[in-house]
């Protein structure tokens, strides 16, 4: 088949400009994170060059997905009554050692009954030397079939502030029944906050490292008195009962000891922000205000890309963790084009691009009211009859509106022009045959409609008048 000197208008967009939604997920805790591209929205018209994106991301701000079981265990010994040398709470004066551990479950225990916390269910522990086989598990309905866990809120702070103290310590009791109070729950995430004022006193052989994995154990050593320590009956040796992401935390300063629990057993982190362009390499994206950030957390962005002609898809990932690291990702798919025209503020409105040195291509509509792009479509595979097209545009409309109309004006250098008595046009990979001709009735022709014609210098010009209606796919 001959090769022939055609022209190609492409309505790149189908649909109307989308409204920026953002991608909302869930870390592996449960609890929620988001990232939203606020601009450019998909579907929209940019010329090439630096293009600014701008959005918002946030950690632990919307409803959680509720997979996580905490279990507090408390350390109610008789040394629990010593100074902690703090007020840890609303009464006057110093408080006990105690009081400080309840405080904080309790305010750990306020933020697990959030939505937008990922805590499902929850357990408490005590453990002294005044507690048969050294400790117990709260029974949270005594009065029927044995329930050890509970939703956040109040039944949780009532037992915990009905903890005694007295005798001694035993962690090898206090590890048995945790582990009882993990067993009855069904959540993925399952993590145990485990605080001691001192060392073991009880004595006993804690189960192999690892063996509570994956749950995670929390301890805490509460008060100058106490240390995590390296032996076998360690507050190490209890944390590293569960999952290799376990920690011991010495805690000195007890009116802390609330928000470093928080830290490690509930609340999340932004860590990270990131974009990427058509599945390239990522490059980082600063937040304001800066990241990492504890949640819960929204922070905003501003940075750019650099986009040549075509067609690019922009993604952006946020990066963050709870018990382990998560992620989401927004992408916007945007049009990039060589000229870019508003002719809703300009009608009639004109915008001119060339491809290569093979020809030259003039926009004009009318009536349009929308941002328009114009650029040059230098591969058109078999989209002339089969046969790769000698020249070809795209025009590119990115919503929906008032049709007007629109013409292109094209222009092939001698060089590469063919005869126009043998040139076509195609439209969508259709050829068009109406000619832009008005009828006897002086009625304006059906589009889309073409006219071809020599130039004086030996090329061949294409004309084309064709709706500016995204229902219309051209090319």
């Amino acid at each position: 088949m001959k090769k022939v000197a055609v022209f190609t208008a492409a309505l790149a967009m189908l649909v109307g400009l989308t409204p920026a939604l953002a991608d909302t997920g869930s870390l592996p805790g449960g609890t929620s994170i988001s990232v939203e591209i606020a601009t450019p929205v998909t579907g929209a018209i940019v010329p090439a060059g630096p293009v600014a994106v701008s959005g918002t991301a946030s950690v632990g701000t919307a409803t959680a997905v509720k997979n996580q079981t905490i279990v507090y265990v408390i350390d109610v010994s008789g040394s629990t009554t010593g100074s902690a040398g703090v007020n840890c709470n609303a009464d006057p004066g110093i408080d006990i050692i105690l009081v400080c551990e309840k405080e904080a479950v309790k305010a750990v225990n306020a933020a697990a009954a959030l939505t937008t916390s990922p805590v499902l269910n929850s357990g408490v522990v005590a453990f002294s030397g005044n507690l048969a086989g050294g400790a117990a598990a709260v029974d949270f309905d005594p009065s029927g079939v044995e329930q050890l866990l509970t939703v956040p809120g109040p039944a949780i702070a009532s037992a915990v502030d009905l903890l005694m103290p007295g005798g001694g310590t035993s962690f090898v009791a206090a590890v048995t029944e945790a582990t009882r109070v993990l067993t009855a729950s069904s959540a993925s995430v399952k993590t145990i906050v485990f605080l001691s004022d001192g060392d073991d006193t009880a004595g006993g052989t804690l189960p192999g490292a690892g063996t509570l994995s994956p749950s995670v154990v929390r301890t805490f050593a509460v008060g100058s008195g106490a240390s995590c320590g390296t032996g076998a009956l360690s507050l190490t040796a209890v944390a590293a009962l569960g999952s290799p992401t376990g920690t011991c935390t010495a805690v000195t300063d007890l009116s802390t000891l609330p928000t470093l629990i928080l830290g490690q057993a509930v609340v999340s982190t932004l860590t990270s922000l990131e974009i990427t362009v058509d599945g390239g390499p990522a490059s980082p994206v600063v937040a304001v205000p800066a990241l990492p950030l504890p949640g819960p957390v929204a922070v905003s962005y501003t940075t750019s890309v650099t986009l040549a002609s075509g067609s690019h898809t922009i993604c952006v990932t946020a990066r963050g963790a709870d018990t382990a690291l998560g992620f989401v990702t927004d992408c916007n798919t945007v049009q990039v084009a060589t000229v870019v025209v508003d002719c809703a503020v300009v009608t009639p409105c004109t915008a001119t691009a060339s491809d290569r040195t093979v020809s030259t291509a003039t926009f004009r509509g009318t009536n349009i009211f929308k941002t328009v792009g114009l650029r040059a479509a230098t591969t058109a595979p078999n989209a002339c009859a089969g046969v790769n097209c000698v020249t070809a545009y795209d025009v590119l409309f990115p919503a929906p509106g008032a049709l007007g109309r629109a013409e292109l004006f094209v222009v092939t250098a001698p060089a590469v022009s063919t005869p126009f008595w043998k040139a076509a046009v195609y439209i969508d990979d259709v050829k068009v045959t109406r000619s832009c001709l008005y009828n006897v009735l002086t009625r304006t022709e059906q589009l889309p409609c073409k006219i071809i014609g020599p130039t004086l210098k030996g090329g061949t010009f294409y004309y084309v008048k064709f709706a500016a209606d995204p229902g219309i796919k051209f090319r």
